[in-house]
């Protein structure tokens, strides 16, 4: 990443060091005749005004200005005290910048402030007693460090509490991106699983319709037509209301609005339409017969609690019968295994035309029975066995697996 200078601090903050700066150098020359006397005091007190004027514009400045004030009070033993006032500012700007090469910068300068004034003590008072000389010294030292030191622990404490808060800000904001990633990509994925339903749905329709009106046209007796129609009508009217549960699915994720009266019915019957039992496959099992299909159903074991599972078994029933009822020679059975036991396993095997191979599809059934059996933590598998199509899913049966 490529190196960039620091914005510049806003001119509010500039018109205010300024504004403190003056303040100093007013009070100085104020007091300049009690603290100092002599033209080199006031060259100490103009280079502690413009440290504090710099302080934030250039803080590398600013602290060369007030490093080189102090060597030269320390040198010539003139103290401009009152001017001295502006290392406070001064040290709190360092403390609070947002470099940490100045903010260590400072501190040691700090320091070695608070050391050289003790020193300086120690030198003007050298003729007066140990215990005397010591306590002035201490009394010295103490007073520049709550100058120098004390600052810049004050700016350091607050640009602490300055990081510490756009770091809480910041985390707000990903958390509150990564939740409308999360709800967009929900509703990507309901979308998709609402897309399945509606072509196994239309696919399973048609399919009967087909069979149903292609039989009926050579029908040889009157019942026979009469029965195709009863199972177009009723295939029909199934259709219907599971296209009106999809449509009502797919417009709560557009608005997404959890007071809909419609959301907990929806919700009630599950991500993948309404719920299915065994009563619903048994007369999925009918309409195939019905449709011209020989099918031979080896059941073991009781459905599963979970109604997630029971529909995805059903939904996957659905399919691979309805590509059987599509593709398959139906001269010969279709044959249905399914064992309800610590894992639900389901194989739905039908023959080849043996004068064609078989249909390559548009593929959108298989992706499909493929994603709804890896949602509850299953496999599926489909593919030509010499002369047949197979089926075979596993679904875990464990409570929470799905």
């Amino acid at each position: 990443m490529r190196w960039q200078p620091a914005p510049p601090p806003p001119r509010r903050l500039l018109l205010v060091d300024g504004l403190i700066a003056a303040a100093i150098g007013a009070v100085a020359l104020v007091f300049s005749t009690a603290s100092f006397d002599g033209p080199p005091a006031l060259g100490h007190v103009a280079l502690l005004v413009l440290a504090v004027t710099l302080r934030r514009a250039a803080p590398w400045v600013a602290m060369g200005l007030g490093v080189t004030a102090g060597v030269v009070q320390a040198a010539s033993l003139v103290i401009a005290v009152p001017a001295d006032l502006a290392y406070a500012p001064l040290c709190l700007a360092l403390g609070a910048s947002a470099s940490a090469t100045v903010r260590r910068v400072g501190l040691v300068c700090s320091l070695a402030a608070t050391v050289t004034a003790g020193a300086v003590t120690a030198v003007l008072t050298g003729a007066g007693g140990l215990r005397e000389n010591a306590l002035t010294v201490v009394l010295v030292s103490a007073t520049t460090a709550l100058l120098t030191v004390g600052p810049w622990t004050v700016g350091q404490l607050q640009r602490t509490r300055r990081e510490n808060l756009r770091i809480a800000v910041q985390s707000e904001v990903d958390a509150v991106e990564r939740r409308r990633l999360a709800e967009a990509y929900e509703q990507q994925a309901e979308r998709s699983r609402i897309a399945a339903d509606m072509h196994d749905l239309v696919a399973h329709s048609w399919a009967v319709v087909a069979a149903q009106a292609t039989g009926a046209r050579y029908a040889s007796s009157p019942a026979t037509t009469e029965q195709a129609l009863d199972v177009i009508a009723d295939t029909a009217r199934t259709a219907m209301a599971d296209l009106n549960t999809i449509v009502r699915r797919l417009r709560r994720t557009e608005t997404d609005d959890p007071d809909d009266p419609a959301t907990g019915t929806l919700l009630a019957e599950g991500a993948y339409g309404s719920a299915h039992d065994d009563e619903q496959d048994a007369r999925l099992l009918d309409r195939m017969r019905a449709s011209g299909m020989q099918l031979e159903v080896h059941d073991d074991g009781d459905p599963p609690d979970s109604p997630l599972l029971r529909q995805t078994e059903h939904h996957l029933l659905r399919e691979a019968l309805t590509n059987a009822l599509k593709h398959a020679d139906l001269a010969r059975p279709v044959t249905l295994t399914r064992r309800r036991g610590a894992d639900v396993t389901m194989e739905v095997r039908s023959s080849l035309h043996r004068d064609r191979p078989p249909a390559a599809g548009t593929g959108h059934g298989l992706v499909g029975m493929r994603e709804r059996a890896a949602a509850v933590g299953g496999h599926l598998s489909a593919g030509p066995e010499g002369d047949t199509w197979a089926v075979r899913a596993r679904l875990p049966r464990r409570e929470g697996s799905a």
